[in-house]
């Protein structure tokens, strides 16, 4: 497959395949404790989730986003940026630009290209956080009989897997306010968290969100990111670093916004009728 497939693939956990992320820094909150005895993961995630909403998309108009991603494979970095138009219906547009191949891809369909968040996370959540993270673990089980690991190793990657999951889920600008508070009420009951009050990739306020677990690749442990915006708890950015600070993996959101139409490009490439299309171009 195309570089740029595979770059936009890595954020999003399918617990098949075996995504995993992990943290070993550490990491505290200097967000005051709302509930006195309450942890503090949860009181600033819940914070976190009494802020979340999603972005009304127009009937006539779009969300459009910019995500750019950075990887590195064996020394060689990989980048790829991909702007994206999400239409009130959920149809998504996309446009993906690799600067290795380079190659370009355009494509059409009624749902993001790699929803792979799916493998963890029903589609329609329960209402108590509780009970999702039960769903999850045992989707995870599910999931990891067909694996090679093992159970050791099941274990140590279950609690970064439903932290990805989380993640793709909540990257997607569909997701509904309800399901984002549910979300981040979750995340506090994984396994290992940590948070901390710091600033993005882009050197943007952000609330860290982390947690922990041996890596596999290359025997290299890695820290696992998610970003949010304190102001309404959006995702700005996900990133693995190894535990010596060297970056790994990353994907940043750089702009997002409501505009009225469709660049002419878009159009004339993958057209506006609601059906599935997939372009890609070389040189």
């Amino acid at each position: 497959q195309p570089r740029s497939k595979s770059s936009r693939r890595w954020a999003l956990v399918a617990a098949a395949s075996a995504l995993v992320v992990g943290v070993g820094l550490l990491a505290q909150s200097i967000i005051p404790v709302g509930s006195p005895g309450a942890p503090v993961e949860a009181n600033a995630l819940e914070q976190l989730a009494q802020v979340a909403r999603t972005t009304p998309i127009p009937a006539d108009g779009y969300l459009r986003e910019t995500v750019k991603y950075v990887s590195i494979d064996s020394g060689v970095t990989f980048t790829s940026s991909t702007t994206r138009w999400v239409a009130s219906d959920g149809w998504v547009w996309d446009a993906t630009v690799n600067s290795q191949a380079p190659l370009k891809t355009f494509e059409k369909s009624p749902t993001l290209a790699d929803d792979a968040a799916t493998a963890l996370l029903p589609k329609n959540l329960p209402s108590d956080p509780n009970v999702l993270e039960q769903q999850m673990e045992d989707r995870y089980a599910k999931l990891m009989t067909h694996s090679n690991r093992n159970p050791a190793q099941v274990r140590e990657h279950r609690a970064p897997s439903m932290f990805a999951a989380i993640y793709g889920r909540l990257s997607d600008p569909r997701t509904a306010q309800s399901d984002r508070v549910i979300l981040l009420r979750t995340l506090p009951l994984i396994d290992g968290l940590t948070i901390e009050n710091t600033t993005d990739p882009e050197n943007r306020p952000a609330l860290a969100v982390r947690v922990a677990y041996p890596g596999e690749m290359d025997n290299v442990d890695l820290v696992a990111s998610i970003y949010f915006d304190p102001t309404n708890g959006d995702p700005l950015a996900y990133e693995e670093r190894t535990t010596q600070g060297a970056l790994w993996r990353r994907q940043v959101v750089t702009d997002r916004r409501i505009v009225a139409a469709l660049p002419e490009r878009i159009v004339k490439v993958l057209g506006t009728q609601r059906v599935k299309k997939a372009v890609g171009f070389g040189g």
